[in-house]
């Protein structure tokens, strides 16, 4: 192949390339086009109308010519044929550009929809990510869907810390009633018995385990005075023996258990001295002003065996107990007992739920753990039950 002008050179199948044939007047030159080499024409037959080979192509077999053909349908052949080339070779060029325009434009088209598909992803991103209040608020009914509920990531409730019992510090060496001021495994909550007018206790309750206390912390003599639950009746001793460490060696105890008889006869008693004192009051107007400081029996602590009035005006005639709350005795058995397991059982600001006025004599053994949790919570007994679910 000429690579010169590789348009205008054409190879034809058996004969040389290289030589054109004279121009006859029967040969009709190309038109648009180089004088191209046509090939002898046989005797009788139309000069053959030759197809130009493209570079790079075959050349194409000449179709021969039958006789009796006229050189002037030859000649028409060739004109038309010519022309055809010529259209053929610019319709070929010209299909080629509008492939390449179409190519084009359809690039364009999937390149722009790629953008704007694009930018409109980040428009909803960006939508999201920032809601107008007022579009939430819209008046347009809201459809329903299906869409699961939100839930809150669990969170491990909180547990409080367990409670650590102080170890108390004493000026008496009191190691050996540790074991009864602080009762430990299942005695530990054996002395939290409720005895109140919503919880009282049987007329033939009497505590198993009654024992005597020392005299020298009792005003009377007589058994009838002195008696005690054993554990209550140590931790009692205890608390006394440190009271008269610190100076407040006139403390004494004068009411401790009670039987159900005695408290049946206290409690008429001073129900008779109301209505001597309070003329034309009937019996209920006296009753209700004596269960302000006397529980009806079987409903009182004393019964329980557990408690203990004790103070230092039994030395004073006719003596009024509210008194002993201004004796310097008093704060410190208020900020102490709990170290012996006691608690100040009626407080002056629990009258509403214990149902008594303030007594600042009257002390209940609990045992240290729950009688430290008390005192430094600020409760009396009914609230405290109830905050550990036994009441």
């Amino acid at each position: 192949m000429n690579s010169q002008n590789p348009g205008n050179n054409y190879n034809y199948r058996g004969q040389n390339a290289g030589r054109m044939a004279p121009q006859g007047r029967g040969n009709v030159p190309l038109r648009g086009a180089s004088a191209q080499r046509q090939a002898p024409a046989r005797s009788g037959q139309a000069p053959a109308r030759q197809t130009p080979v493209r570079s790079g192509q075959a050349p194409v077999r000449q179709a021969p010519v039958r006789p009796g053909r006229n050189s002037a349908r030859s000649g028409g052949s060739q004109r038309q044929g010519s022309a055809r080339r010529n259209t053929g070779k610019g319709g070929g060029n010209g299909g080629v550009k509008a492939l390449l325009v179409f190519l084009a434009i359809v690039a364009l088209v999937v390149a722009a929809v790629f953008v704007i598909n694009s930018i409109k992803s980040d428009g909803e991103d960006d939508t999201e990510k920032v809601v107008d209040p007022a579009a939430q608020t819209s008046s347009e009914p809201e459809t329903e869907e299906a869409t699961e509920p939100e839930t809150e990531p669990e969170t491990e409730p909180e547990t409080e810390a367990p409670f650590v019992p102080t170890v108390p510090e004493f000026k008496s060496d009191l190691s050996a009633y540790e074991a009864y001021m602080n009762p430990t495994g299942e005695e530990r909550d054996a002395y939290l018995l409720l005895v109140n007018k919503e919880h009282p206790i049987g007329s033939d309750y009497v505590p198993e385990d009654l024992v005597l206390l020392p005299q020298k912390y009792c005003v009377y003599a007589d058994e009838v005075h002195k008696k005690m639950v054993s554990t209550a009746a140590k931790a009692m001793e205890a608390m006394l023996t440190e009271a008269y460490a610190n100076g407040f060696d006139d403390i004494k105890i004068t009411l401790p258990y009670r039987s159900y008889a005695t408290e049946n006869w206290l409690y008429t008693t001073y129900i008779n001295d109301e209505l001597a004192a309070h003329p034309g009051w009937s019996r209920e107007q006296a009753i209700e002003l004596v269960e302000t400081y006397k529980a009806p029996p079987g409903k009182g602590e004393h019964q329980s065996g557990l408690c203990a009035d004790m103070h230092n005006l039994y030395k004073i005639a006719n003596y009024n107990l509210d008194d002993f709350q201004y004796q310097a005795a008093y704060p410190w058995f208020r900020e102490n007992c709990w170290k012996f397991g006691f608690i100040l059982r009626f407080p002056p600001d629990k009258v509403d739920i214990t149902g008594y006025k303030f007594e600042s004599w009257h002390y209940r053994f609990v045992g240290r753990y729950h009688a430290e949790q008390i005192y430094k919570q600020g409760l009396c007994l009914e609230e405290y039950l109830e905050i550990i679910g036994k009441r």
